[in-house]
């Protein structure tokens, strides 16, 4: 089986522990062409995946890699969006949704 690429124009990057949240995510990204990527613990997948958007928990992420992710960012003046579910409380999966296709219609 070959490899699968990701390329930054159709991946979306995910780290959480939430499988409803999988589930419409995955029927969302396959409506849209969107591959999605599931970062490994404790990897610097969010750094070296490329990826026009995430989805993290923070937690999940790690701390240690959070913060080089966080420089990364900084040096590269990288600014992709980035939904921290950490941050999310008080909003919709609607609401995420929405974002995630504002992402898209912006490319």
């Amino acid at each position: 089986m070959a490899n699968k690429t990701f390329a930054i124009e159709n991946t979306l990057f995910c780290q959480f522990e939430n499988n409803e949240l999988k589930i419409i995510l995955e029927d969302w990204a396959a409506q849209n062409r969107i591959n999605i990527y599931y970062g490994k613990p404790s990897s610097p997948d969010i750094i070296a995946v490329p990826f026009f958007a995430a989805v993290v928990d923070k937690r999940v992420v790690g701390s240690e890699i959070w913060e080089e992710y966080l420089i990364y960012c900084k040096e590269t003046d990288e600014s992709k969006p980035t939904i921290l579910l950490n941050d999310y409380s008080g909003k919709t999966i609607s609401d995420m949704i929405g974002h995630l296709n504002r992402c898209l219609s912006n490319e």
